[in-house]
């Protein structure tokens, strides 16, 4: 059993990217992943590698395939 989020009592999703500050008018990012529980986050944050000058950003999403 997922160990689902909401927020305002709307279940939403966590998504997980890496990315740069802007710099010359651009900003880098990479998908890592999307964590339905904090346990799920707290895996993926313990087994991503972070490049030098890049960051983790974590984003609350709409968990769509939930709201059925």
């Amino acid at each position: 059993m997922k160990d689902n989020i909401k927020v305002n009592g709307h279940p939403v999703v966590m998504s997980v990217h890496l990315v740069t500050e802007p710099g010359e008018g651009w900003k880098g990012s990479r998908y890592i992943a999307t964590c339905h529980s904090m346990k799920d986050l707290n895996r993926v944050l313990r087994e991503t590698t972070v490049p030098e000058y890049w960051c983790i950003e974590v984003e609350f999403q709409d968990a769509v395939d939930e709201l059925g």
